[in-house]
Order: C-alpha cells, then structure tokens, then sequence
C-alpha cells in the first residue's frame, strides 16, 4: 500500500540523524520474498481474530487461550500517526516514541518482537522480527525545534486517549499539588476513576508546557529488524 505519513508530523532532520546515526538511517535487514508478499496489508480486526489481543494497543497480549493455542506474545502495532518515523518496508530500521521514560529493563525489550505498521487505512504491514532499543530523549531545546503541529499532535494524544493517561495526570498531579508533589500509586488509582473530568480541566497547553519546560520527556526507541 502508499504509505500515508503526514509531512507536518516529521521530526527535525538534524534530530534523526542525531538518533539514529547515517548508517541507522540506511540499514537494510534482507527480506528473502518478493515484495508483493513482503508489502501484504491486513486489518487489525482480522489480525486481532486470528491471534487475539486488543485492536488499538500498540504491545497488545491475547487471552491466555489464545496464548494456549499459538503460544505468540510478542506484538506491537506502531502507527505512523504518533510515530511518523517507524519503519516503512520490511526490514528497514525506524523510531518509535514514547512519552515514557525508556528503560532498558522493560520486559517487552528483551527480546524482538513481531511488528507491524499502518501504512494505511486497515493496511498493517507485518516488517519482521524487531528489537526496540533504549534511544535518545528530545531535549527541551529538540522538542521547541519541532514543528508546532508536531507538539500539538503529542499534546492531544496525551490529553484525550488511553495511552496518555499516565502522562496526563503527572502533569494535572504538578499543576493542582505543586511541582514537587511526588503522586504515589493510590494516588493514580484514585485518580483514573475521575480521569473524564480531569481531561475536561486540563489543556493541550498544560501538556505542550510540561514538554517545554522539562518536567516531561519524550523518548525515542530504535526499532533495528533482526529477523
């Protein structure tokens, strides 16, 4: 399928090559298939049918029975909405954000995981057997660089969808407590119960000033194909 990446979402070119390196950049993992069956599309709804697992988280983990059945655990879904960067064909290498801290020891980067991307509209594309890798973080100064659709795409993800909400609460957490309040985790549980009416309390500015001044960090995780 053509790959549909907005051109206003893409990060700086100094910072890509400042995170990936010009031979990140041009590393070809070989595919040994044509590219008719390398570039084959799918739905989520049908991969979902067929393996198991949420259709909108992007490490989903099927039920235990499907897990039972295929023994397969090692998903993830990267979407070029928020991750404009990841890899486009099969094979080659890409970066996957996150708006949490990137921590080595995280359980899911132990070993390579079996990843797809939207290219399109239902069109995921299976690009191999990936290892996502610790990267850099956008500094304060990187993050003001980006173009200003870049940050209010960041700031409306974190603000209004599920993956956010951690995020979101650390900053309303910072602008109700103080800076120096430190949330425990009944804290967050407490919460996420009111999380519709925090949402509707804080802004897409309260999320871009938390970036801009430091208190929140947006990381980067090389996705390098290895199978």
């Amino acid at each position: 399928p053509d790959v549909k990446v907005k051109k206003e979402l893409l990060l700086s070119d100094e910072f890509l090559l400042d995170a990936l390196t010009w031979e990140g950049i041009n590393y070809r993992f070989p595919i040994p298939v044509s590219p008719e069956i390398a570039n084959q599309g799918f739905s989520r709804p049908y991969i979902s049918h067929l393996y198991g697992g949420s259709l909108r988280a992007t490490f989903p983990s099927p039920s235990p029975d499907m897990l039972e059945w295929h023994g397969l655990d090692d998903w993830a879904f990267l979407n070029l909405d928020y991750c404009p960067h990841a890899p486009t064909r099969p094979g080659y290498s890409g970066l996957h954000f996150s708006p949490h801290r990137a921590r080595g020891t995280w359980e899911k980067l132990r070993a390579p995981l079996r990843t797809f991307v939207k290219l399109a509209s239902s069109q995921w594309v299976y690009m191999g057997q990936y290892r996502l890798v610790p990267g850099k973080s956008l500094t304060t100064t990187a993050w003001m660089e980006q173009k200003p659709e870049v940050r209010k795409t960041w700031a409306t993800g974190l603000l209004n969808k599920q993956w956010g909400s951690n995020v979101l609460l650390r900053v309303w957490f910072r602008k109700t407590k103080g800076v120096e309040y430190e949330p425990t985790k009944e804290d967050f549980a407490d919460a996420t119960v009111n999380i519709k009416e925090i949402r509707k309390a804080m802004t897409e500015q309260d999320i871009v000033d938390a970036y801009t001044c430091g208190e929140e960090v947006l990381w980067t995780l090389d996705s390098l194909p290895v199978e």
